[in-house]
């Protein structure tokens, strides 16, 4: 497989909630759970809470999932 596809298919985000915050609204306050966690990989100790921001599945939290929360606020 090559390289680009490996990083599309990372990149696809299957349907999946971006209130993170479960107040029933897509808002700031998502947003600042996603950068709270930005950065954060699934071998960091505190993965457990971090995951709820990692949209795509690929066990990181990186600038994929902070857009991903963002254009949901916008939508």
């Amino acid at each position: 497989m090559g390289s680009a596809e490996v990083i599309f298919k990372a990149a696809v985000i299957k349907v999946v909630s971006a209130d993170l915050n479960k107040n029933g609204s897509l808002d700031i306050g998502d947003l600042a759970i996603g950068a709270y966690h930005y950065g954060k990989y699934s071998t960091n100790a505190d993965w457990a809470t971090a995951k709820i921001a990692d949209m795509n599945g690929d066990n990181r939290i990186d600038i994929i999932d902070m857009a991903y929360i963002a254009s949901k606020i916008f939508e």
